[in-house]
């Protein structure tokens, strides 16, 4: 290579600029799914939830609620969040869970709360499958109304039976089901049974305030399910149990009010930051018009609209400091009124030079100026060239009228020196 090639830069403009935009697209992304977590997460597939298509999973009632034209959703946001929307909540706590009292009975809106039942594994040969390990111990189940009934328990009966639940709200009305394995029933007195079996043990009930009976009726109904095979995908699998199924939600909720099924007991619970904020309205429209305006700026610097300037704003040195003041002169307007100063500036200068008295007035300095001047054979006098300054009607005029009054100084300057 020879010397006088000129070096290349390590990048093009061109690959800069796509780094630049990698980088921002990629940082933008990283804000924006931070922002959303929480709502990208999944829970496990096999769970006691409305997003699991395992036996004991809810999924399937979801899609069921959906057909039947009723508006549901899966919620990762507080009771309070339901209850706002004037939905009704439905809570499918796991095994060993404990429902929080507070959040219930603090709740605006009704809830139902399905009890755990089944003890079970991941099938690690079919993923979203469960292999069960029977039913899970008393104890462990009681212990998702150990706050809101500690005294009540559970209770099951062995086998595979058809059921008739008696409807307590309707005389003679009964409810019937598929087969149903090892009926879980509820044996509280805090809950009024709306279905119970024939003994009339609770299987569906409304909560009725604890032993002493207290019951605040401005918090709405809490409902209680006490065996999960009435709704979720193992006993939706019989005709019969999906249509009692149905039946249990329409004695709880009207058909017009939306159903929104509870994820936080799963570890699936949205949680409110500044990121999601800036997002969601109605914050997000400023967002939008922040980052439009940014990428009109970006797009108007990368265009080479944005001219780069060299060297100072302002250059030092005398010659730019007199130019910068003569500027501003003319832009305020003043450059009019400069003439009869430089005017009187001269003719005092000038006469200080030629010896005049001090304290002579200027028409005394004006007619000694103008005796040197006729001494000197000066090609014009100091009153006619003040004249001409007096008389400009334009700046080029009086440019021209100052520079005479000037170069007349220094020619009657050197006269006199020479003298």
């Amino acid at each position: 290579m020879s010397a006088n090639q000129k070096s290349q830069g390590a990048f093009s403009l061109r690959i800069v600029l796509g780094l630049v935009v990698v980088g921002v697209v990629s940082f933008a992304a990283f804000i924006v799914l931070s922002a959303f977590a929480d709502d990208l997460r999944s829970p496990e597939e096999s769970g006691e939830h409305a997003e699991s298509k395992s036996a004991i999973g809810f999924a399937g009632l979801v899609d069921l609620l959906q057909k039947e034209g009723r508006h549901v959703r899966t919620s990762r946001g507080s009771l309070y969040e339901a209850g706002g929307h004037e939905e009704f909540a439905v809570m499918t706590p796991p095994l060993g869970a404990t429902v929080d009292w507070d959040k219930v009975y603090g709740s605006p809106g009704p809830i139902l709360i399905v009890m755990p039942k089944w003890n079970v594994r991941p099938d690690q040969n079919h993923r979203g499958w469960v292999i069960s390990q029977g039913l899970g111990r008393d104890e462990i189940i009681e212990n998702a109304l150990e706050q809101i009934s500690p005294e009540a328990t559970v209770k099951h009966f062995r086998g595979v039976r058809d059921l008739a639940l008696k409807n307590e709200e309707a005389v003679g009305s009964f409810v019937q089901t598929g087969p149903i394995d090892s009926l879980q029933v509820i044996d509280s007195d805090a809950f009024t049974p709306i279905l119970s079996d024939i003994e009339g043990r609770t299987v569906l009930g409304v909560y009725a305030g604890g032993d002493d009976g207290e019951y605040d009726d401005d918090y709405s109904s809490i409902y209680i399910l006490s065996d999960p095979d009435l709704l979720n995908t193992q006993g939706l699998a019989s005709p019969l149990t999906a249509r009692a199924g149905l039946e249990v939600i329409r004695l709880v909720v009207s058909e017009d009010t939306p159903i929104a099924f509870d994820m936080t007991l799963h570890g699936i619970e949205r949680s409110r930051n500044f990121l999601r904020l800036m997002f969601v309205p109605p914050f997000l429209p400023a967002v939008l018009c922040l980052a439009f305006a940014g990428g009109l700026m970006a797009v108007y610097a990368v265009a080479g609209n944005v001219k780069q300037k060299s060297g100072r704003e302002i250059a030092l040195g005398k010659a730019m400091l007199v130019e910068n003041t003569a500027l501003l002169v003319s832009l305020t307007g003043r450059d009019k009124n400069i003439g009869q100063r430089y005017v009187a500036m001269t003719r005092t200068l000038a006469a200080t030079a030629a010896g005049a008295p001090s304290g002579s007035t200027e028409t005394q300095q004006t007619t000694m100026l103008d005796a040197v001047a006729q001494v000197q054979k000066s090609e014009a006098s100091f009153s006619r060239l003040a004249t001409d300054v007096a008389i400009a009607s334009s700046r080029a005029q009086l440019l021209r009228a100052i520079n005479r009054l000037y170069h007349w100084r220094q020619e009657i300057g050197r006269e006199h020196r020479r003298r």
